[in-house]
């Protein structure tokens, strides 16, 4: 994730939020940089990545339809479905039985595309089926 921070090479799909946590591995402290609402394009990011600070949390959205920040140990923390998916359900004259049916469908999907994803980026093992 460093790579993809420091380089701009994001998986398809994938676009940078607006946060991250930097750390240093070389000090027993770890000297901590953390970015809130921040562009993670700007220099003084940069900065911290040339001074050998890696990424440990990094804010991303997937694909314009999920945001969230995923840790270095691939723990997708802050999940957020964003407007466009939310939209997509529109206002449904159904009955609340059946739109919350769609909606857990609909969710399910966009969750489950991106845990496909992030298994092809990581090269993940799926657990087998017990």
């Amino acid at each position: 994730m460093t790579d993809w921070l420091a380089n701009g090479n994001l998986p398809p799909g994938l676009t940078l939020g607006d946060e991250c946590e930097l750390r240093d591995p070389a000090t027993a402290t770890g000297a901590i940089a953390k970015c809130r609402r921040q562009d993670l394009d700007a220099e003084e990011v940069k900065e911290h990545l040339r001074n050998g600070k890696q990424v440990f949390l990094l804010g991303l959205t997937f694909d314009d339809r999920i945001s969230f920040v995923l840790g270095e140990d691939l723990i997708i923390r802050k999940l957020k479905f964003l407007d466009v998916v939310m939209d997509e359900l529109g206002d449904s004259q159904q009955d609340a039985h059946a739109e919350m049916d769609a909606s857990f469908a609909l969710l399910t999907l966009e969750l489950e595309r991106l845990l496909g994803k992030l298994e092809e980026w990581f090269g993940l093992p799926r657990p087998a089926d017990s």
